[in-house]
């Protein structure tokens, strides 16, 4: 009889497995509850102790039945706490039950792992039916025009470097909810930094202030650029409930390769320069203010902690070629919205056309990494 039910509960979750593999940004909705954290205090992981309760041999053995479902759960996972493409549901199912089991006991454990895996699988098809009909977008690629080729994208597993673009995962919310972010400081041992590149306006600043104290004979004086939100160290000018003044750090993104004081982040693309020299280029004519993105703030993160992170699968590495691009564009889009402000003298534009200004690069880094992240957004 027991036997009977373990292969109808195999054929069930065969299905459901099935179904899974076939909707990849169904796999996306799967994730185990956290066994580490990041102590600041010792710069590392440490795992979060769990409360042992005294239970009867039933509700030993349906622990048991919980802790066996969750260790498949992670297999499908590829052992993080988020799905990170690409493994199959029905290969890891097939591998749980390729050795027949005849002692009761262990018979009865295989049948409640199955039941709380269908509780699963059951909950996540439901949620994926039920918020993953959506109608198809166009997602207009950014290309170079002058090749007119799409950004190419490839994860890079756990390796990072400076220009290493983290990809945040589907389920990540918050601030870093569907987020791009440049490594543009990079080190195992010492910590990581990176600036969200499709994040929300937040401020704006002079670009006589940005550039120079000098006295200007342009535009420079009275011309206004949006400042973006690059993360939540060093972003704000007071703390919550405070009245203790913090500094806000500014950094800018942009091509200019020649300017005395320029980072290189990634190919084509620098950070930061001497004010002096992009004043003297903006005169000249060189330098133009849509050249320029300014981010207040930053993504820190301690040593060894980002590598954590990414072993949970809560970013995809990747190498991005065209950065600078999917940056314009990002700018393109947020000149738009300004425009259709002035233009509708309401003052405002759609919620819709905000969300797509900041998500469109993040959707266009999963389509450019192809295979199930293409699915995942």
């Amino acid at each position: 009889m027991d036997g009977e039910v373990v292969r109808s509960l195999y054929r069930m979750l065969y299905r459901g497995a099935k179904r899974l593999d076939a909707a990849p940004a169904s796999k996306a909705l799967l994730r185990l509850p956290c066994t580490d954290r990041y102590d600041f205090s010792k710069s590392m992981w440490v795992d979060i102790p769990h409360l042992d309760s005294e239970l009867d041999k039933d509700g030993k053995r349906k622990e048991t039945a919980d802790q066996l479902a969750s260790r498949h759960l992670s297999s499908i996972l590829g052992g993080g706490l988020l799905y990170r493409p690409q493994t199959s549901a029905c290969k890891v199912l097939r591998e749980a039950f390729r050795h027949p089991v005849s002692e009761p006991e262990k018979l009865g454990l295989r049948i409640d792992t199955g039941f709380v895996a269908m509780r699963v699988m059951s909950t996540v098809l439901s949620v994926a039916d039920s918020v993953l009909q959506k109608p198809p977008v166009e997602l207009h690629e950014v290309a170079d025009s002058s090749t007119n080729n799409p950004i190419w994208c490839k994860t890079t597993g756990a390796d990072l470097e400076v220009g290493s673009v983290l990809v945040a995962h589907p389920l990540v919310g918050g601030i870093f909810g569907r987020k791009l972010i440049l490594l543009y400081d990079y080190e195992a041992e010492r910590g990581a930094s990176g600036l969200v590149i499709n994040g929300p306006v937040t401020a704006e600043i002079a670009l006589d202030n940005l550039l120079s104290t000098k006295p200007s004979k342009k535009d420079a004086e009275t011309r206004r650029l949006d400042v973006y939100n690059g993360g939540p160290v060093m972003s704000r000018t007071e703390r919550q409930g405070s009245t203790r003044k913090t500094p806000v750090r500014l950094n800018v993104l942009h091509t200019h390769g020649d300017l005395r004081g320029a980072q290189p982040v990634c190919p084509g693309l620098f950070v930061n320069f001497k004010r002096e020299d992009a004043y003297d280029k903006y005169m000249q004519g060189e330098l133009k203010a849509e050249d320029l993105m300014i981010i207040q703030g930053y993504a820190g993160w301690g040593p060894n902690q980002l590598e954590g992170e990414l072993r949970q699968h809560t970013w995809f590495a990747s190498k991005v070629e065209g950065v600078p691009l999917l940056i314009q564009d990002r700018l393109r889009r947020e000149r738009e919205n300004e425009e259709e402000k002035k233009q509708s003298g309401a003052g405002f534009v759609e919620l819709s056309a905000m969300n797509d200004a900041e998500e469109m690069p993040w959707q266009k880094v999963l389509k450019g990494l192809g295979g199930e992240y293409a699915e995942m957004w």
